[in-house]
């Protein structure tokens, strides 16, 4: 290490360098593509401005500024493949993530009662008759109430 402090370094290269790679952290939790690309372009022109060395030798080898910006702009876009291939996805959490879900109902009376969704009991209401072990699925949430219908079943027991 004290090697390395015999280094000239310019500090707005590293500076630059740094911003890049807060840039890049950055865009992982908050993806938006700007940020990725000043990241990788910030870490490229700081890499080339690092050192100020006159002699000969001691220059930063364009190879590895390159190898390091092509990693770097690789991993950028594999995150925002997996972001993008992400938002195809169904809901896990919320009152979406609960559409579709089949239930069984343990208790009917009228059009309310009660149905046993994903190993919880919910408070139900449906527009149709229900009966008492009957396969429902749920339609809508309205706050703590599911709302729900029958599940369409063939004769081979696949949905329809």
């Amino acid at each position: 290490l004290y090697a390395l402090n015999l280094l000239p370094i310019s500090y707005a290269g590293l500076a630059l360098m740094l911003l890049g790679i807060i840039f890049l952290v950055v865009e992982v939790f908050n993806p938006t593509v700007v940020l990725g690309l000043g990241g990788v372009a910030a870490f490229l022109l700081g890499a080339a401005m690092l050192l100020r060395i006159e002699g000969p030798g001691f220059e930063m080898s364009w190879a590895v500024i390159g190898t390091a910006a092509i990693l770097t702009l690789g991993l950028a876009l594999l995150t925002g493949s997996y972001l993008w291939a992400a938002r195809k996805n169904v809901p896990r959490v919320g009152a979406q993530a609960m559409q579709g879900l089949p239930a069984k109902v343990l208790d009917w009376e009228g059009s309310e009662g009660h149905v046993l969704a994903r190993g919880e009991r919910w408070r139900a209401k449906a527009d149709e008759p229900i009966a008492v072990g009957d396969n429902v699925e749920v339609a809508d949430v309205r706050g703590l109430v599911l709302t729900i219908r029958r599940r369409n079943v063939r004769s081979d027991g696949a949905r329809q």
